[in-house]
């Protein structure tokens, strides 16, 4: 039989070790806006350009917009970027915009990963998509976004129409007209 003051002395431990993880849990909880839901206006998204400044998702409003969130070491993220650009350069001319935000660490990584994929077959700086970077993954998280790459199809006054989670293959006759239907639909 263990002693009563064995006993008291486990419960004060694990007491005081619950609630050192219960403040510590919440000094390192991220702190924002509920993840992005579809048929909810988007959550604020600012992103890093490539010349360091900010873009802000509201400023896009009037247009449809493809916000991809993607890695350089993300496998299927790789496998689709082309087919992303190939969509960027079909909607070319349209209220369209793609954006690709990469929660890569630094522009070099980026940019090496863009030069090197020969299906873009284009310098990162003449894409039709615009590639903007996510510092500290801030953005991914306030969407809720944790496994890559997850896309979000948000309409003209912002609101989220889907949430499209894995690889896709743009491009495609199908996703072209899945996007088409939509900007019939739902007018800016």
């Amino acid at each position: 039989m263990v002693p009563q003051s064995i006993r008291l002395m486990y419960v004060a431990i694990a007491v005081l070790a619950f609630s050192s993880w219960s403040v510590y849990a919440l000094q390192h909880t991220p702190v924002g806006p509920a993840p992005a839901r579809v048929q909810k206006l988007a959550p604020l998204l600012k992103a890093q350009t490539r010349s360091g400044k900010q873009l802000d998702l509201r400023s896009l409003r009037g247009k449809w917009v493809l916000v991809n969130f993607w890695a350089t070491w993300c496998p299927p993220c790789r496998r689709e970027m082309a087919s992303l650009e190939k969509l960027a350069t079909l909607m070319k001319g349209k209220p369209f915009v793609l954006l690709a935000v990469s929660v890569d660490k630094d522009w070099k990584t980026i940019d090496n990963y863009l030069r090197q994929n020969k299906g873009l077959g284009k310098a990162p700086q003449q894409l039709n998509m615009q590639v903007v970077r996510d510092p500290g993954a801030k953005a991914s998280l306030y969407y809720g976004t944790s496994k890559y790459p997850e896309t979000y199809w948000i309409d003209p006054h912002g609101k989220i129409r889907a949430k499209i989670i894995g690889e896709k293959k743009w491009a495609s006759p199908k996703v072209l007209q899945w996007i088409r239907r939509w900007m019939i639909s739902v007018k800016p």
